[in-house]
């Protein structure tokens, strides 16, 4: 049977989002292969979370550089490290699983915190976000926003420009412009 190990991945980490637990079984049903093929690429299911954690690293980076980009347009900016976010949404919904065996660090995701709070810290000194936000809380509300779509996306089978377009216009409608509230 031919696959592309891309597709292969992206189910297994879809397989490992719903069920941290699983068995080596469960995974290749859940991504139809035979159980037998999926140790012969992966050997184990500890392998198979190294591989993920590195595709979450990938993410990670790839949205790094985005975050240390020097004179770009900040809203450009937004747009891409919500795509990021989305085109990689199995990886995504990986990320933080405590029952998986092998995760991105503690002191790699405080990195990448800090670096995506002063990319807000910076959309707010440039005018870009209004509100009674702090950076950190707009931190807060952009993961919160872009991992639970990425999540729902995967129970509803949306599709990632779905999310992107979501998140976009909430934070356009929600903090780049205030809504005013009615008593």
């Amino acid at each position: 049977m031919a696959f592309d190990r891309d597709e292969l991945v992206e189910k297994l980490a879809d397989a490992l989002a719903d069920n941290p637990g699983c068995t080596m079984k469960e995974l290749a049903e859940a991504v139809g292969i035979s159980k037998a093929s999926l140790h012969r690429i992966y050997t184990n299911k500890a392998n198979i979370c190294q591989l993920l954690v590195e595709k979450e690293r990938q993410v990670l980076a790839d949205v790094s550089a985005v975050l240390k980009r020097e004179n770009s347009d900040w809203l450009d900016d937004l747009q891409d490290i919500i795509g990021l976010f989305a085109d990689n949404g199995p990886f995504v919904r990986c990320m933080g699983r405590e029952t998986l065996p092998v995760q991105v660090t503690e002191a790699e995701w405080d990195a990448f915190d800090q670096e995506l709070t002063a990319f807000f810290r910076k959309g707010r000194e440039a005018g870009l976000l209004q509100g009674d936000f702090s950076s950190t809380d707009m931190n807060d509300i952009f993961f919160g926003l872009i991992t639970g779509l990425i999540e729902s996306m995967g129970m509803r089978k949306s599709s990632p420009g779905a999310v992107k377009r979501i998140v976009y216009e909430a934070l356009l409608g929600g903090i780049y412009r205030p809504l005013t509230i009615r008593q």
